[in-house]
């Protein structure tokens, strides 16, 4: 804030009168421990902003004005900035001057500067002029100051040089030099000398200015891509230091405590600078004003249209960089501009001292003839580098030419499709190559590094170039390409993406936001990465409805990587926001656990996952400590929002009309400073744009089941949401919280919990947050479930999830397919994805699970015995119940031989829910070549699953009564397909018995594969749970319709050769 001295005296004097009263009223989150009991002791004051100061022949009248401008005994202290110019000029003549006219002004002259090894001069006439190199041998005043031997005439016109710091020495300038025990103070005639303090030097006092100082951070600023430029720093050159303390000792008040004045910061650099900004704080270079010119081309709203139009014509009449060239070409001074800042403490001067004309006269008067003490002014110039007149700042021109040629055949190349009308769109490469040079033209000119992005800068080389070797060059990913060899481009497909989210990675990202907003660069990097995907797509794409199909899959998982990325910065922004207080407060009493939830949020956003449950709930876990405001709350889980439970459908249906309204804006769920809405309006349009030939109905369907099975993908099972009302009525908010979460899923159902159980706290903790885990996933339709280890007794829980199993293995079971095989395994995985509640993929995936339990005895025995033989072949077909009972008459058995595929029971499970779904779905490229008759082209199908029909009828898909059954039996004449309707009432009546706990799921593998069976998987513990009277009862009921097994068993250890993979059961009767 700038003040007048009429408005900073009022406002001193309101926060002398109010201030008590209004902290006594002010709300408690204001009344921090460390303001307790104290007042405002300082206000910041801009004044004499680039002013010259500490003119000699002036000093007197300047001090006078500082006496009036301000009442130095009231401050605590000031910090100010003082700038010193060097200039450098060439010389025409050098002419001796008068020993005598020397002396008359100088009666005592020394050797050196330097008050401990400086010797005086006796004679003048006899001292040398000159040395071996004919340079001038100097002399000094008792203040330090040269005294010139030689008068000088300079050229005409009046040409000067132009200096830069040669970044290579620069470090020499901060290089501690060892602490001596003498010190320096200023005498009362403004001249450095000798302190010499007490006799005993073991009594010297420790000079907070001079002693155990290490050397400041320096950063270094290359221009025009040399090893010359400027530097900042966050403290002064070591030999100013010295100069700084013995002004200090000079005022300080009394010994003991720190410095009067105080070094802080400083910087050199040329004072070009100044004349290349529209204002003190934009750099032409750094405005990057052709990437806001091009990024134009995607503005959607009124005021970012008129905005691209304004400086389209802008640059349209003029180019900036050829604008900042004629600036620099006209720049008249170029001297070297030495910047220094300090913090003078008022309260350890002498009273008589703390008034405007002594703090000028002591203060800023002592610190200016400082610079130009020749301890100082040697080390800035042995460290710079003197330009002769026309070289520098055109060396800027020299060496950014190639970077500007670049620039405006990138301008020629695009500036057609930003004429307003045109329905042209740039191409994004060439908008971010323009990001690219005008980076490299903003480094050429500040010599910034923080300019150069790392990533799509480093891959495409110019900024490694830079750090390697000092000038930019490209990878042969640029081309120069067009009917003159000169328009350069990269293929999109050659464009650098991010490892982990798969964006573009770009360079005018800063540039859009600060010219649109953030809404407009969002809406560009979305488009560019769809963009880029379908284009990477096209290389291995099939027809053109299958590039279509894949763009809208790409923007349905665009919309799921925004909402789930939201998510973590929501939670992350939020929880280091409530744990700030305790984690700089040791002693705070939440200090402990605002230390376990930050370490948890650490854990937690690394997950690829972070809205799963994660391996053992690990990641749930870590969500619940990160948001868990006391250490209480852990066991209870993510508290719940006003929705508590909803659907990931009924999600999808909110977020998409808030996304297409015009008078409603996105609430709760979504994160008010996230990016999901901004990517959902611009992933509609471009639907809209490509699926025009569709209704709106169509698209805006499709769209959303793309995002919801995108969301499935990425294991979104939770969401932070809006909290509930506090007074328990009336709506909740309309912002998210990390103290509500959503459920995405059924709502979930009680379950006992056993905490008494647990020997410890932490157990008792750990269990009630597992217990916690296991209800929300259990209940979560897109819960993570696996076959590997579900057993019989449990299918049940997973016959409402609408996500395959962890351990799907499609890709491994559907490796070897080909021709009509491989459409098979298409259109299932296709089917499961899409539509897992369906009852032909719960039944497929029921009996798969039953059937991999029994492995290995999926076979048949062989020969078959001939009662059994003989009662299978006269069940007429008419009553295919009494067909498949026959079958189910025959026990399974082992192998006669190891086979392979046996052991992998989760390839095994998968490969059997694929082929059950073939054949009891009426619509699978399957059944439709069985009903067309079509049997030749499904024989590659057949051959890759063996002859495998007698598991068919044993699980209820089919039936037959031919003795070719056990041999090469061929479909629709010796087995037949259930029709539609009875494979309905079979899937219901598996499911029934699936879910009729305890005794349900035993009875129906009984029924399926035999008592015996069901006893021997009873005891490897697929059936818990059950009461051991249940199953006396169930076998004693078994065992009366199992005669005809009974008199089989002789057959039993023979055993057939051919796997039988796994297909779907039947309704026993």
């Amino acid at each position: 804030m700038e003040f007048s001295i009429e408005q900073l005296s009022t406002l001193q004097a309101t926060i002398e009168r109010l201030y008590p009263s209004w902290w006594r009223n002010a709300p408690q989150v204001y009344k921090h421990p460390l303001l307790d009991g104290r007042i405002p002791a300082a206000v910041v004051l801009k004044y004499g902003q680039d002013r010259q100061v500490c003119a000699p022949p002036t000093a007197n009248a300047d001090a006078a004005l500082w006496d009036h401008s301000c009442d130095y005994s009231k401050l605590a202290r000031v910090a100010f900035a003082l700038a010193t110019h060097y200039r450098v000029s060439p010389v025409r003549d050098w002419t001796p001057i008068d020993p005598d006219v020397i002396r008359n002004a100088h009666p005592t002259i020394y050797t050196t500067p330097d008050p401990e090894t400086r010797e005086e001069v006796e004679d003048l006439e006899q001292y040398p002029l000159v040395d071996d190199d004919d340079r001038e041998i100097q002399v000094f005043a008792p203040n330090g100051r040269r005294i010139p031997r030689h008068s000088v005439s300079y050229f005409e016109p009046y040409e000067p040089c132009s200096v830069l710091q040669n970044l290579g020495q620069v470090s020499q300038l901060f290089a501690a030099q060892p602490s001596h025990d003498n010190r320096w103070t200023y005498n009362d005639d403004g001249a450095v000398v000798r302190d010499r303090g007490p006799a005993n030097a073991e009594e010297v006092e420790v000079d907070a200015i001079l002693d155990g100082i290490d050397p400041p951070s320096v950063h270094l600023y290359p221009l025009g891509f040399t090893r010359h430029g400027q530097w900042q720093a966050n403290g002064v050159i070591d030999p100013l230091r010295r100069h700084i303390s013995a002004i200090s000792r000079s005022l300080k008040l009394h010994d003991g405590g720190g410095p009067a004045v105080e070094p802080i910061k400083s910087q050199c650099y040329n004072n070009i600078a100044h004349y290349t900004r529209h204002s003190a704080r934009h750099h032409i270079a750094q405005r990057g004003v052709l990437t806001g010119t091009t990024g134009g081309a995607w503005a959607k709203t009124t005021k970012a249209r008129a905005t691209a139009s304004t400086l389209y014509a802008a640059c349209s009449r003029s180019n900036p960089h050829s604008d900042l060239c004629g600036q620099l070409e006209r720049a008249e001074q170029t001297f070297l501009r030495f910047e220094n800042v300090y913090t003078v403490h008022c309260q350890r001067l002498p009273e008589d001292d703390r008034t405007g004309r002594e703090f000028y006269l002591k203060v800023m008067m002592p610190l200016t003839g400082a610079c130009a003490h020749p301890t100082v002014l040697d080390a800035i110039k042995n460290t710079s580098t003197v330009f002769r007149p026309g070289v520098f700042p055109n060396l800027m021109l020299w060496t950014t030419y190639p970077v500007r040629v670049l620039l405006e055949l990138f301008w020629q190349k695009v500036s057609p499709a930003l004429i307003v009308g045109s329905n042209a769109t740039p191409n994004p490469v060439d908008l971010e190559l323009i990001a690219i040079l005008e980076r490299l033209v903003n480094f050429a000119h500040t010599g910034a590094m923080k300019v150069l992005t790392t990533g799509v800068m480093d891959r495409l080389w110019p900024s490694r170039a830079i750090v390697d070797h000092g000038f930019p060059c490209f990878s042969p990913a640029l081309f120069l390409g067009g009917d003159n060899g000169l328009l350069p481009s990269v293929d999109l497909n050659d464009w650098p993406i991010h490892s982990i989210t798969g964006y573009p990675l770009v360079a005018s990202k800063r540039a859009l936001e600060i010219t649109y907003g953030n809404a407009h660069f969002t809406t560009y990097h979305t488009l560019f990465h769809i963009h880029l995907k379908v284009s990477n797509a096209v290389r291995v794409a099939g027809d053109s409805q299958d590039i279509l199909a894949y763009r809208i899959k790409v923007m349905g998982s665009i919309v799921a990587a925004a909402f789930v990325n939201d998510v973590k910065a929501f939670v992350k922004d939020h929880t280091l926001q409530e744990t700030q207080d305790a984690i700089d407060d040791p002693t705070h009493i939440d200090h402990d656990f605002a230390v376990i939830r930050r370490r948890s949020l650490k854990t937690w956003i690394k997950s690829s996952q972070p809205l799963n449950y994660g391996t053992n709930k690990i990641t749930f876990a870590d969500l619940v400590r990160t948001v868990s405001a006391h250490p209480d709350d852990v066991p209870a889980g993510l508290p719940p929002s006003s929705t508590r439970s909803t659907s990931l459908e009924a999600f999808v249906d909110k977020i998409y009309s808030w996304a297409v309204s015009a008078t409603v804006s996105p609430r709760a769920p979504l994160y008010k400073d996230g990016t999901t809405g901004i990517v959902l309006r611009t992933i509609i349009a471009e639907a809209t744009r490509v699926l025009r030939g569709h209704s709106p109905t169509e698209r805006s369907a499709a769209l959303k089941r793309l995002i919801v099975r995108a969301l499935t993908a990425a294991q979104v099972h939770f969401m932070p949401d809006a909290r509930p009302n506090p007074a328990r009525h009336g709506s909740p908010s309309h912002q998210p919280s990390i103290h509500a979460w959503t459920t995405l899923g059924a709502a979930p159902q009680a379950r006992s919990l056993n905490p008494d159980n647990a020997r410890t706290h932490t157990e008792r903790v750990t269990m009630e947050l597992n217990a916690s885990a296991r209800i929300l996933e259990d209940s979560d339709v897109r819960g993570d479930w696996a076959f590997d280890g579900l057993q019989i007794q449990h299918i049940h829980s997973v016959l409402n999830r609408i996500v395959t199993p962890i351990d799907w293995a499609s890709g491994a079971a559907g490796k070897t397919a080909k021709g009509c095989s491989a459409d098979i395994y298409k259109w299932a995985v296709a089917r499961f994805t899409d539509d897992m509640q369906h009852w032909t993929c719960s039944l497929a995936l029921s009996l798969a699970v039953l059937l991999t339990r029994t492995l290995p005895k999926v076979f048949y025995p062989r020969p078959i015995p001939k009662p059994l033989l003989k009662l299978i072949t006269t069940r007429p077909l008419s009553k295919p119940n009494l067909c498949i009972a026959a079958i189910r008459s025959i026990p399974p058995s082992h192998p006669s031989t190891t086979l392979k595929g046996l052991s992998d029971t989760s390839l095994y499970a998968t490969q059997a829910a694929i082929w059950l779904l073939a054949w009891i779905d009426e619509s699978s490229p399957l059944r439709i070549a069985i009903k067309n008759g079509n049997i030749s082209d499904i024989k590659d199908f057949t051959a890759k699953h063996g002859q495998n029909h007698i598991n068919l009828i044993r699980l209820g898909i089919a039936y037959g009564s031919s003795a070719r059954l056990f041999g090469a039996a061929r479909v629709n004449q010796d087995y037949y397909v259930l029709p539609t309707p009875d494979l309905v009432r079979w899937a219901a009546e598996v499911k029934t018995k699936l879910t009729d706990l305890p005794h349900g799921p035993f009875t129906l593998t009984s029924t399926i594969f035999g008592l015996q069976p069901a006893l021997d998987l009873r005891d490897q513990g697929q059936f818990p749970g059950m009461d051991p009277a249940t199953v006396t009862s169930l076998t004693a009921a078994a065992a009366k319709e199992s005669s005809i097994a009974s008199s089989s068993k002789h057959s039993l250890d023979i055993s057939d050769d051919i796997s039988i993979l796994p297909q779907q059961r039947r309704r026993h009767n």
